[in-house]
């Protein structure tokens, strides 16, 4: 997150072997961590979400995630109120994956949940 440690200091604690993330809400934010060492942004919120209400831009919706597209060197990973029913549009407006709570943890068969999502990125073309 923007509050968290520099993703230069984390790289310098973790090595360059580690995956690192940096979370993003909005384009002066994306253009800024074009200047970071991090492997990919986390962008948040995409859609209206209730597992994480603090701290968080308005959501950015698919215009926003495709403005933040052309801005951002770095593979974008999506998180925010993201369902079977609006995985697929993330997936074909420029996300690289998604990042997913709730349709998971609060579906009433979350195998089937997870199958379902990891079905509709895969057939989409973006990568989990």
């Amino acid at each position: 997150g923007q509050n968290d440690l520099p993703v230069r200091v984390v790289r310098e604690l973790l090595g360059p072997e580690k995956i690192i993330g940096w979370s993003v809400g909005n384009e002066a934010q994306a253009a800024a961590a074009n200047n970071l060492e991090a492997d990919y942004i986390g962008l948040s919120p995409i859609f209206s979400t209730n597992t994480k209400t603090e701290d968080l831009e308005p959501p950015l919706g698919i215009s926003g995630l495709k403005a933040l597209r052309k801005i951002s060197k770095h593979p974008i990973v999506c998180i925010g109120g993201i369902t079977s029913e609006n995985a697929g549009e993330i997936a074909v407006s420029g996300a690289d994956g998604i990042a997913v709570v709730s349709a998971i943890s609060q579906a009433n068969d979350p195998e089937k949940a997870t199958q379902e999502l990891k079905n509709i990125i895969c057939q989409t073309g973006t990568k989990q």
